[in-house]
């Protein structure tokens, strides 16, 4: 398997990059591991953490303000290094784009040139901002931590994305209202998930085993690559 890319790796590969290079794209890092959550969890997936948010959650778990400069041509190449894509046998894995906040950069030039290498493409966000080209995506998992954003319209083109995950946080003074909005909103599939204490990794899970048993619309979201032990 190919060694994750960071920063540090990304930047070997881009190091001969021209001064007028087009679009480019603030990236975290590239990894290849298992989809632990939602619709593709235990699926081969490569991961390409976007850097900034237009958020702060206090449990987000990555440096949204790091990040090297990429082109289209450069991320594509990376995944292709991380994914090994030369000894494929069967297929290829998804792309988790994630953050940081992905939609803030993804655009059609990025999105045509990761098709075109055959890669199917899912994303992560937090559902409140919507561009176009995000119909073109095979899952959209949003993971909404405001009452607003494009996730409550029923709006065709943006009803594609697959699920809607809620993180289970009463001090979220908005926790109730996103919610109540899940429950209306376009979707194939409710998930709930506990909240993880930063201080000591403990969760409140019995609170949404409980929630589950009241509401079984929903279902248990489990971060199982942190379960397993799995980057």
């Amino acid at each position: 398997m190919a060694t994750p890319l960071s920063v540090a790796g990304i930047r070997e590969i881009t190091e001969k990059r021209k001064t007028d290079d087009p679009k480019r794209y603030k990236i975290v890092e590239i990894f290849y591991t298992i989809q632990g959550e939602g619709d593709h969890a235990g699926e081969a997936a490569i991961f390409v953490r976007f850097s900034h948010c237009n958020l702060a959650c206090e449990w987000c778990d990555t440096a949204y303000d790091t990040g090297l400069w990429m082109t289209k041509e450069e991320v594509v190449n990376a995944v292709d290094h991380t994914w090994c894509k030369d000894y494929k046998i069967d297929g290829l894995p998804i792309i988790v784009m994630t953050g940081g906040e992905p939609s803030l950069q993804v655009d059609e030039a990025l999105v045509s040139a990761l098709q075109t290498a055959g890669y199917p493409l899912t994303m992560e966000t937090n559902g409140i901002l919507w561009k176009p080209i995000m119909s073109a995506f095979t899952t959209i998992t949003v993971s909404p931590k405001t009452k607003n954003g494009w996730w409550t319209e029923r709006y065709p083109d943006r009803a594609r994305f697959t699920s809607i995950k809620v993180v289970y946080d009463l001090a979220n003074p908005h926790f109730h209202e996103i919610l109540a909005r899940a429950r209306i909103a376009p979707h194939r599939k409710l998930y709930i998930q506990p909240l993880e204490n930063q201080a000591d990794k403990s969760t409140n899970v019995d609170l949404v085993i409980e929630f589950i048993k009241t509401n079984p619309t929903w279902k248990l979201s489990l971060q199982t690559h942190k379960i397993l032990g799995v980057r």
